[in-house]
């Protein structure tokens, strides 16, 4: 059974962040005014709190609006406490 959680905003200086369980591998796929600039340190921010987390089998969808890396830290941080409480949003 997938389980999908959210957090943040979709706000200019915030980052919406939607998580949802997988088979495999995570996958995460990036959205953002910025992602030729900042794609890759928006990606490294969430793979190393992933790997902080000791998190794996997740697909993150990151709907950047050019948050610095410790908002998008935060949100995928709430995100994935709500996966593993049941909590939607």
């Amino acid at each position: 059974m997938q389980r999908t959680a959210v957090a943040g905003k979709r706000e200019k200086g915030d980052t919406h962040i939607t998580l949802s369980t997988r088979c495999g591998a995570n996958e995460i796929v990036i959205t953002s005014p910025v992602l030729d600039l900042f794609g890759p340190q928006i990606r490294t921010a969430v793979e190393q709190t992933l790997q902080q987390l000791q998190i794996s089998g997740v697909l993150i969808l990151v709907e950047d609006n050019q948050a610095l890396d410790c908002v998008t830290q935060a949100r995928l941080r709430c995100a994935v406490q709500r996966l593993q409480r049941g909590v939607e949003a």
